[in-house]
């Protein structure tokens, strides 16, 4: 693997690190760090760890799809909000580099 492989790989590492089980109250100051250390890699519009997308998750399910009776009003709500926001911010430039 090349320096830059190996580098590359170690701040991803890091990163996940860095921001696992970071909640609404402690995404910020992690998300902070990693825009000062990498700007152009970390989405504008965070999404933070939520209970709809892990149950979700463990249901192999999208957030979309499960049920929002079980879970505390707006959870599913904050949680569709927040992907959409980064789904959006991915989508241009995306698009752009595509051609589209």
């Amino acid at each position: 693997m090349g320096g830059t492989a190996l580098i590359d790989q170690r701040f991803r590492a890091n990163a996940a690190d860095l921001l696992a089980g970071a909640s609404d109250a402690g995404a910020e100051p992690r998300l902070d760090c990693l825009r000062d250390l990498s700007a152009q890699e970390v989405t504008v519009d965070p999404v933070v760890k939520s209970t709809a997308i892990s149950e979700a998750g463990s249901m192999h399910r999208t957030v979309h799809e499960v049920e929002r009776a079980p879970f505390p009003r707006g959870t599913c709500d904050r949680a569709v909000d927040g992907l959409s926001r980064v789904d959006d911010e991915i989508e241009g430039p995306t698009e752009r580099a595509w051609g589209r």
